[in-house]
């Protein structure tokens, strides 16, 4: 925008350029709701016979700056591309036979807990007839509070851990996920 309107001499600013777009912009959550239900027109009708594995991906964008709206709509995370500052969504979606299917995508600002989020997911999925068999969960959204949910929800899971607690090599012996990567050898493993 700035090189288009330096060079053209009868263009207004770029920020005059700015403001207008930020201004023709629809308000995100009916947004939101009108591109889930395109998402859901879209799904192949096969998707609806049974179960499917769902894949729960939680996506940040790294931003600098300050926020165009309103405080809230930037996502605070662990630092990454120079900031803590991110434009973060999440996104559920199916892969099959090579082609993925997007069944939702939310937008996740700050304050909003991982399990809302998950929760609004699954709930949408389930709005476009999408009924989980297995949650492939990213690694965003490894949070005691989501595995608590899913311990009640009775959700098939897998997501990858953090490992945390005392090593292996400690003398008083390993604790937390170390445990498990003790075992010296892959495999499933459920929690109590």
């Amino acid at each position: 925008m700035f090189a288009a309107c330096s060079r053209l001499r009868t263009a207004p600013s770029e920020q005059a350029v700015r403001d207008a777009l930020a201004a023709l912009c629809p308000e995100p959550t009916p947004l939101e709701q009108r591109l889930n239900r395109l998402f859901a027109a879209q799904l192949p009708k096969g998707l609806h016979k049974r179960p499917q594995r769902v894949a729960i991906d939680l996506t940040l964008v790294p931003y600098h700056g300050q926020p165009p709206q309103r405080p809230t709509e930037l996502y605070r995370s662990q630092a990454k591309s120079g900031t803590t500052h991110f434009h973060a969504y999440a996104t559920a979606y199916i892969v099959r036979r090579g082609h993925r299917f997007t069944v939702a995508r939310i937008r996740v600002e700050s304050g909003t807990a991982l399990v809302e989020v998950l929760k609004r997911l699954l709930h949408l999925a389930r709005q476009a007839g999408i009924h989980p068999r297995l949650l492939l969960l990213d690694r965003g959204f490894y949070r005691v509070v989501v595995i608590r949910y899913w311990y009640r929800a009775r959700y098939p899971l897998v997501m990858p851990v953090v490992r945390r607690g005392r090593r292996t090599d400690d003398p008083r012996g390993p604790s937390g996920i170390h445990v498990l990567a003790a075992t010296k050898r892959s495999g499933w493993h459920s929690l109590p």
